[in-house]
């Protein structure tokens, strides 16, 4: 066993199987999470906000304002999230109630990037960029957030991640630019 653990170490050792094991690691996450996410809300288990957002985004890809008949009035009066219009387009492509929760799932995963470039950026070892990619994608904070409908806060990981990246690289516009994504 522990040859078979030393081997596997000096495979992922190798930065292209690292990338590769990553990439795989992470369309499973995308895949498992997304049907989890979409057979909750199949089965009704889908509550309020889920209803609100997607009435919200699908006005916004209409060129409407934002006004929710569900939760009363002009979202942005309570939820103040410019980010939504960035998701209106997706509504352009395939007008249904599943696109959020699968981009949802697709937005937090994308959270690896940042963690693998900072890992890099340390030089930690590449099995431990592995565990900690791993760690991150099994954060029962990350599975509450997608078993729990769609959110913007969604969004936070991704950008926040990409913040402290640009910072430790010391690319301020990237930094500013994604401290300014965090804001809407």
């Amino acid at each position: 066993l522990n040859n078979k653990v030393l081997q596997l170490s000096n495979w992922i050792d190798k930065e292209k199987n690292l990338i590769l094991s990553i990439t795989i690691l992470s369309l499973f996450f995308i895949v498992f999470y997304s049907f989890i996410s979409i057979h909750r809300h199949g089965n009704f288990f889908s509550h309020f906000d889920l209803g609100v957002f997607d009435q919200i985004i699908w006005k916004i890809s209409r060129f409407q304002a934002p006004l929710s008949t569900i939760a009363g009035g002009h979202f942005f009066g309570y939820h103040f999230t410019p980010v939504l219009y960035l998701l209106a387009p997706l509504y352009w492509l395939w007008d249904n109630v599943n696109i959020l929760l699968i981009v949802q799932v697709i937005i937090l995963i994308l959270g690896i990037i940042p963690i693998y470039l900072l890992c890099k950026l340390k030089k930690i070892e590449p099995h431990l960029i592995l565990l900690l990619i791993f760690l991150y994608s099994i954060f029962p904070g990350l599975q509450a957030l997608i078993v729990f409908d769609f959110h913007e806060v969604a969004f936070f990981p991704l950008f926040f991640l990409s913040a402290v990246y640009f910072f430790e690289k010391k690319k301020w516009f990237y930094y500013f630019l994604f401290i300014l994504l965090l804001i809407l």
